[in-house]
């Protein structure tokens, strides 16, 4: 446990570390634009660092929120203080994800810099308990049966946990449905007496017979896809965002059971089916998956669907098509009128912009000249107008700040659901995990990202010490209790 003295003299020494950051900053945002820009770009930045983090007590909320004794992260306040809610993977995932994005490289590089060997452990045992023989995951507080009828619930999951046990150098336990092999170990070290390992790497489940139903041919893949929109179709032109993200949280097993297909002499390719189907979707004249108004209802929220059908390319490896449209179409819709309904409606057009850098980087590589046109018109046009967006962003997201320290989905209260799950009590005006993952770590990292900038942290080495102390004062009441 650290004393507060110590913590009072490490405060000192952050201080004068994060100011160096800031002149670092600003001299790298002056050599890829001028002096004057940079120094407001920097000025609007430290405003909005100062409104959103200066009057909360971020680190102490989130430190909170994780359980000693099932070894999770709850999704906020009112799970972790009402019967019938426990912690769950993805919000173990964003507590994680939240502090490694947050702090000061040094200090928060990885998952193992942040939580002591004891909670590494205990981590490590919440998500092995929770995999099926099947390779994925469940919650004893939901019904399996609800999760298997949630294939993007599903699918996060499996994303998840397998995530987190790579940051603490773990594997799965049983083979995944995404490719990730299991070791045999249950989360004590001790062999699983029903493992069996799939013959060849990439092989979906441990059998063939456990692949899922849609994935298992061209056929069966082709009915999901046009089934998954009939599904849909009911939204109107709001539908691709589910189908997007439906597909995104399943991309790795698609390319998984492509890859198992293409080993056993398929001439076909699942990828490849998915790009093209949802390539004919795409409007030809504004690059999204929406109709050609982008000031009427649908157009203003385009980036949702773009963002999750853009992920979805990435995760299947595809380029996505008319990606200059996309481009200037994303950045149109966030500088007009954008309605606030959510934390996303702040975050998307952001995240989007992020997704088509990526796709543009990784798999538009065949025409170089273009892809440094457009990047080059992208980052020049961001420069030009940063502070403006940064202090639009501000007045769109502060409206999420909540007393607790977190910050809620909607402007007066949190989801009481996640993916169709039930996490926390309807209507609390309180702070969750993965409205805070984007509220206060997802917007702010993208702006960076757009910018060609490295990220100032919010939480510095002081801020670990406090949280360690937090972690450990409530493993110990825990202990006392039982």
């Amino acid at each position: 446990m650290f004393t507060p003295k110590e913590i009072e003299i490490q405060k000192k020494k952050d201080k004068i570390e994060v100011a160096k950051l800031w002149k670092d900053l600003e001299d790298d945002a002056t050599k890829k634009s001028d002096p004057a820009t940079a120094k407001r770009i920097v000025a609007a930045l430290q405003d909005y660092y100062k409104d959103m983090y200066e009057d909360i007590d971020l680190i102490s909320w989130i430190a909170n929120l994780y359980d000693p004794v099932t070894g999770g992260f709850y999704y906020s306040n009112s799970s972790r203080d009402n019967d019938g809610y426990l912690p769950d993977l993805e919000s173990t995932f964003q507590a994680i994800v939240v502090l490694m994005a947050m702090g000061i490289q040094d200090e928060f590089r990885e998952a193992k810099d942040i939580c002591p060997e004891w909670m590494q452990k205990q981590i490590i045992k919440f998500v092995k308990e929770r995999q099926d023989k099947n390779g994925y995951f469940y919650h004893p507080q939901w019904p399996r049966e609800l999760t298997d009828s949630k294939p993007h619930r599903r699918g996060r999951d499996l994303t998840w946990a397998c995530e987190i046990l790579r940051w603490f150098g773990e594997a799965p336990t049983y083979d995944t449905p995404n490719g990730v092999r299991g070791n045999g170990l249950l989360w004590d070290g001790a062999p699983a007496d029903d493992f069996t390992s799939s013959e060849n790497i990439g092989v979906t489940g441990t059998k063939e017979e456990l692949v899922s139903p849609h994935l298992k041919d061209k056929e069966s893949f082709e009915k999901y896809l046009n089934d998954l929109y009939e599904e849909y179709k009911p939204l109107g032109p709001n539908c691709w965002y589910p189908i997007g993200n439906r597909l995104e949280s399943e991309g790795p097993q698609i390319v998984t059971r492509d890859n198992a297909l293409k080993a056993r002499g398929a001439d076909y390719s699942l990828c490849d089916i998915m790009a093209e189907w949802m390539t004919k979707a795409q409007n030809p004249k504004n690059g999204l998956w929406v109709d050609d108004d982008l000031d009427g209802e649908y157009g203003k929220s385009g980036t949702n669907a773009l963002l999750k059908i853009g992920s979805a390319y990435n995760k299947i490896q595809r380029p996505i098509p008319k990606i200059d449209l996309c481009f200037k179409a994303t950045i149109d819709i966030s500088n007009g009128d954008l309605p606030i309904l959510s934390v996303c409606s702040v975050l998307n057009p952001f995240y989007a912009m992020s997704v088509l850098r990526s796709n543009l980087h990784k798999y538009n590589a065949d025409c170089y000249e273009e892809k440094a046109r457009i990047e080059s018109e992208h980052i020049k046009y961001m420069y030009e107008h940063a502070p403006e967006i940064i202090e639009i962003t501000k007045k769109r997201i502060i409206i999420f700040k909540k007393p607790d320290g977190g910050f809620s989905y909607t402007p007066e209260c949190s989801s009481w659901t996640s993916q169709g799950h039930p996490v926390a009590l309807p209507d609390s005006a309180e702070g969750d995990l993965n409205a805070t993952n984007i509220a206060a770590a997802a917007v702010i990292g993208h702006i960076f990202t757009n910018l060609n900038l490295k990220r100032i942290p919010v939480f510095t080495l002081a801020d670990k010490m406090r949280f360690l102390n937090i972690v450990e004062e409530n493993k110990k009441q825990s202990a006392e209790i039982d």
